[in-house]
């Protein structure tokens, strides 16, 4: 059995930054124009959708110089932590927030989805990903009611999450965060927001931990 190398989990997390972008004729920009903050405006779905991307990364380098297993046992981009709310006009959105094992690309986006999928789906059927590469990931759909006041105001109406949460002897945890935007979109503010990741690092036996290794190493060089 494999033995802990502390008595309480590890808490680790990573601050995901806010953006804001416009549309200029039919053009979506990020406004101040220099200050993206890592996000990007990629094509999605064939090229029939625009979605706007933050990409960032837990470092697990120190438990992988003293092979250690990086064992999951929860994880959330803590919806307290995001300091404002979306503002998307009078249009609801999609957002996907994805803790994996492989970085997803701008080609996996880009891919076909499915005829009832809103948005990009790692792990499932439609997407790049096995369930096996995805640790932990959410979709939320928010909405605007016409009749309130506030036309900023966006509310979640679906809430979804999956992933087989399993351990990792890799070097880091890919963090994915997926915004869904109209082609014509007047103004769009995403929040800051904190992915959260609670886990426990244990001394495998050696089989194990050369298999969970070389296993890791084919999903990383397969995406």
């Amino acid at each position: 059995m494999a033995k802990g190398l502390a008595n309480t989990p590890r808490i680790l997390n990573k601050i995901a930054p806010p953006c804001s972008l416009q549309s200029v004729g039919s053009l979506l920009m990020f406004t101040p124009l220099t200050n993206s903050n890592g996000w990007t405006i990629v094509p999605a779905n064939n090229g029939t959708e625009s979605v706007a991307v933050w990409r960032g990364y837990i470092d697990l380098a120190g438990y992988e110089i003293e092979q250690l297993t990086f064992f999951l046992q929860a994880a959330t981009v803590l919806e307290n932590q995001e300091i404002n709310s979306f503002q998307f006009g009078e249009t609801g959105t999609d957002m996907m927030e994805c803790i994996s094992k492989v970085r997803i690309t701008d080609v996996d986006i880009n891919h076909p989805w499915y005829s009832e999928t809103n948005l990009y789906s790692p792990g499932f059927m439609d997407s790049k990903q096995d369930m096996e590469e995805i640790l932990w990931c959410r979709y939320r759909q928010f909405y605007h009611e016409a009749a309130w006041s506030d036309t900023t105001m966006l509310r979640p109406s679906t809430t979804k999450v999956w992933g087989e949460g399993q351990a990792t002897a890799g070097n880091r945890l890919h963090l994915t965060r997926i915004v869904k935007l109209a082609n014509e979109q007047a103004l769009c503010q995403i929040p800051q927001a904190c992915f959260n990741v609670v886990g426990v690092a244990l001394d495998e036996p050696d089989l194990e931990y050369i298999m969970r290794l070389r296993r890791d190493f084919e999903l990383a060089t397969q995406a």
